[in-house]
């Protein structure tokens, strides 16, 4: 399935499609990381990022392992607007050798695999959000911890075998 969902997002980054069709793909590909039905991984959502220029090549805050970028602009998916997204595949050497601008190996123990999008959206708007477009988790909301008015939805590897 993962696959399937990979190649469909290529192929409309290929295919010349219209702006908001490539922006739907986009949504429904991050929303199936943040689902965590599998481990995340946001290669394939970073490189159209980058792409499409709406993340630099330069402008990734790396901290402990984990990189995040600023989304320029802002992305909304069924009606909330997420500024931020954040990613660590450091577990993974071969990701990290063939990806260095998005994945880093940090100080200490690895983090694993992990995708995060950050909203201005309170907590409990966030919580409803994802029980109505992300199900029952194992997905994680809350702070942040980059800034004090950011809240977060992520999946992460480890979450999904506790």
């Amino acid at each position: 399935m993962t696959r399937i969902a990979v190649v469909t997002l290529l192929g409309l980054l290929a295919s010349g499609l219209p702006a908001e069709a490539t922006e739907d793909a986009l949504g429904q590909n991050l929303v199936r990381q943040l689902s965590c039905l599998n481990d995340p991984d946001a290669t394939v959502a970073l490189l159209h990022l980058e792409k499409t220029g709406r993340i630099g090549d330069n402008d990734g805050d790396r901290n402990d392992g984990e990189t995040c970028w600023f989304m320029k602009p802002a992305l909304k998916i069924e009606g909330v607007v997420f500024t931020r997204i954040c990613a660590t595949a450091d577990d993974d050497a071969l990701m990290v050798e063939m990806f260095p601008k998005f994945y880093y190996r940090g100080p200490g123990r690895p983090n694993g695999r992990l995708m995060r999008l950050t909203s201005k959206a309170s907590v409990p708007a966030l919580r409803s959000w994802a029980k109505k477009v992300l199900g029952n988790g194992p997905y994680e909301v809350g702070s942040s911890g980059r800034e004090d008015d950011e809240k977060g939805i992520s999946c992460a590897a480890s979450s999904r075998r506790q």
